[in-house]
């Protein structure tokens, strides 16, 4: 049988994943990354607003759906890879809570949950082509408090650093980094790159994602995701799974 040329072969529709972690928009897996990041509030799912106002989900109708998400996860090999805590409350949905970070297995089974509601509501809507995991895991290693202190001679420091990573109504974020928590790696990233400028070739970083047995700061990365970040929900342009 002759196979199908590159041309006229379709790509295959995202699905729910085998491994549940490539559902994460940063996928930084480290020999810790479990531990670190098990109990912790560190997960943002993406487009729940699009996905449940293109399906039609009454949010306080929902339920139903995640009762069906958390029993078919239970069948699936998703706790053998990762022992998270697959099943969490609909009212995660609801309007106020879409954008607040939440444990992993909880976001994970929010999605879950969405994919049987689309099969019910919507069946030929792929819910997988839009929801991803954004992961508030990362941290500049070595930015602690004594370097914070340094940087913070300089009175314009505080508000010339949020201004460069996005964050100026956030005025708690800088310390909540430096007493050890996460943001995502877009923050963390434009962080590094601003104190590198700062820090007159002291060292510093890298950016390194919580359970990263390479990080040299050990008493950063240990608390939950800065609580105040303003952060874009929404992703225009959505990674396939693979």
């Amino acid at each position: 049988m002759t196979g199908m040329s590159g041309e006229n072969r379709k790509p295959q529709p995202s699905g729910r994943p085998e491994d549940p972690t490539a559902l994460l928009v940063d996928r930084d897996i480290h020999e810790l990354w479990q531990a670190e990041n098990f109990k912790r509030n560190r997960f943002i799912v993406m487009n729940l607003d699009l996905v449940i106002g293109r399906i039609g989900l009454g949010h306080t109708t929902s339920k139903k759906y995640f009762d069906m998400a958390r029993d078919s996860i239970a069948e699936s090999g998703w706790r053998d890879l990762y022992n998270f805590e697959y099943e969490c409350s609909q009212t995660q949905i609801y309007p106020g809570a879409r954008s607040e970070p939440r444990q992993f297995g909880h976001a994970a089974t929010a999605i879950v949950a969405l994919e049987f509601a689309a099969a019910e509501l919507l069946p030929d809507y792929n819910v997988y082509d839009k929801l991803r995991i954004l992961p508030c895991t990362y941290y500049v290693d070595l930015f602690d408090r004594d370097q914070l202190q340094k940087v913070r001679k300089d009175p314009t420091f505080d508000e010339r650093c949020l201004t460069a990573i996005g964050q100026e109504f956030d005025k708690q974020l800088i310390d909540q980094h430096c007493w050890g928590m996460t943001v995502t790696k877009s923050i963390a990233d434009k962080l590094h790159a601003f104190l590198t400028t700062e820090m007159n070739g002291e060292r510093l970083g890298p950016v390194r994602c919580a359970g990263d047995p390479g990080r040299r700061a050990r008493k950063l990365a240990t608390k939950n995701s800065a609580s105040n970040m303003s952060l874009v929900t929404t992703l225009t342009d959505v990674p396939p799974l693979t």
